[in-house]
């Protein structure tokens, strides 16, 4: 399957292209979201045609690069190309692996690269090395040679100190020693050159304190307001935006609109305004976006726990397929539940599809036996199960004509224990309730049991039976 690797800031995703249009850009309705400042709310499009897969531009204002080249409107798609859209780039792949070496993380890991490692010579004169961040320090390791001559001079200036001279005191030898530390360093010193870059540097640095200071002294209260508000301003903007990639969209907006205040206050930053209105579109709309999602989500769970489905196993599954697809990016509270769902629809497809192929009576009794628990007398589902043996067999014209009498024999059979649970179970709990109890009572016993009985003949007569408790 074709794939996306997106690296931005540093920080590697990959999506899988599984429908036959993808867009991308900066508003969290695309299918895939770039956080990239310089994106369109809907800058491109990947879509798969006869085969082959192509890039549209859809208008962004800051352009789609291919392979380094600026396109025009579209262009056909290699695996391994090039897109580039403001500083995020992307990797169209025909469905390659991540390469050794790299470590990709889930949604947003990023990838490291082991860095090299430092060399290091062993003699007696300074030794650069090299650092993995590109740094070089340089070290001195002294040879032993050059030690044992160090120890040699001082033996040699014990024996030719004269054997009567009284011996020098530890106050003596102290002052002697701090005495030649200090001269060796001032010496050293003396030696050295300061290096151009650290006088410029310094240079630099009284100019900017200079600068600073003119500013306060000759801008006045106005000089200081303003920088001030324009800090002000930026840390609204970036409260906004880090509750906007939370996904707290109503805080967002109000940090977005406090930051318009401030802007209009102070004139230097009016400019901004247009820039942070757009901001607030933005988050309104995703919110939308979000609440979209959530009422989907929940028509589908409903449609999904509704006994008998009024839609096809393969209905509901196409559904919640398109339903992942279009939200996943949004990272939703109910993803984990709707690939749940998609997991069983799944399987109970793949059942059906090997029903489908055999059309062979005993497979397909076992089959509707399992799902409807025709097994478990007290749990069994006789209605719902009728409807299976008419719609998924009776009705198939390739299912032969003695296999069709034997399903017809089966259906009646679930007819008649959907007729014996009525008369032998339902009715007489009905009838008891609603004289001990209270019609309320039975009525609730009548719609814990339709389920089991709906689409049999004997479900006009419980429905009859519930209209006398209402």
């Amino acid at each position: 399957m074709p794939s996306l690797k997106i690296i931005c800031g540093g920080v590697e995703e990959r999506f899988d292209v599984e429908a036959s249009a993808v867009t991308l850009g900066r508003g969290i309705e695309n299918d895939i979201p770039l956080k990239d400042v310089k994106a369109s709310r809907r800058h491109c499009q990947i879509v798969q045609e006869a085969g082959e897969y192509k890039l549209v531009d859809l208008g962004g204002g800051n352009g789609t690069f291919l392979n380094g080249a600026r396109m025009a409107t579209e262009a056909k798609l290699n695996s391994g190309d090039r897109i580039q859209i403001g500083g995020t780039v992307i990797i169209f792949q025909a469905g390659a692996s991540a390469r050794p070496g790299e470590t990709t993380g889930s949604g947003s890991g990023a990838v490291r690269k082991k860095p090299s490692t430092a060399q290091i010579a062993l003699s007696g004169r300074p030794t650069q090395r090299t650092e993995a961040g590109g740094k070089k320090t340089t070290t001195r390791i002294m040879t032993g040679a050059a030690t044992a001559t160090s120890r040699k001079k001082s033996t040699t200036s014990q024996l030719l100190r004269p054997a009567d001279a009284p011996p020098k005191s530890g106050t003596a030898r102290m002052g002697t020693r701090r005495n030649s530390k200090t001269a060796s360093f001032a010496a050293a010193a003396g030696r050295r050159r300061i290096h151009p870059g650290i006088i410029a540097g310094a240079v630099v640095g009284a100019i900017v304190v200079l600068f600073t200071v003119g500013l306060v002294v000759f801008g006045g209260d106005d000089e200081g307001r303003f920088l001030n508000n324009k800090m002000k301003f930026e840390d609204l903007v970036a409260q906004g935006a880090k509750a906007e990639d939370d996904r707290f969209y109503n805080k967002a907006v109000r940090k977005y609109r406090e930051a318009i205040q401030v802007a209009k206050e102070e004139e230097r930053l009016r400019s901004q305004v247009s820039a942070i209105e757009l901001r607030i579109k933005d988050a309104e709309r995703s919110k939308e976006v979000l609440k979209e999602a959530e009422d989907k989500f929940l028509a589908f769970k409903s449609e999904y726990d509704r006994s008998p489905r009024g839609k096809s196993v393969e209905e509901l599954l196409k559904e919640a397929i398109d339903l992942r697809f279009r939200f996943q990016a949004t990272n939703p509270s109910w993803l984990a539940e709707l690939n749940t769902c998609i997991e069983a629809l799944d399987r109970a497809k793949k059942a059906e599809d090997a029903a489908q192929r055999r059309l062979g009576f005993l497979e397909f009794r076992n089959a509707v036996n399992g799902e409807f628990s025709l097994d478990k007398g007290k749990d069994a589902l006789w209605g719902p199960a009728i409807v299976k043996w008419k719609a998924g067999f009776l009705n198939n014209p390739k299912v032969a004509p003695n296999d069709a009498s034997r399903a017809e024999t089966e259906v009646q059979s679930l007819e008649g224990r959907a007729m014996e649970l009525f008369q032998r179970t339902v009715r007489p709990r009905a009838e008891r309730l609603a004289k001990d109890e209270g019609k309320a009572e039975a009525l609730k016993w009548c719609e814990e049991n339709l389920k089991r009985l709906q689409g049999s003949k004997v479900e006009a007569d419980l429905r009859a039976l519930m209209e006398k408790f209402k």
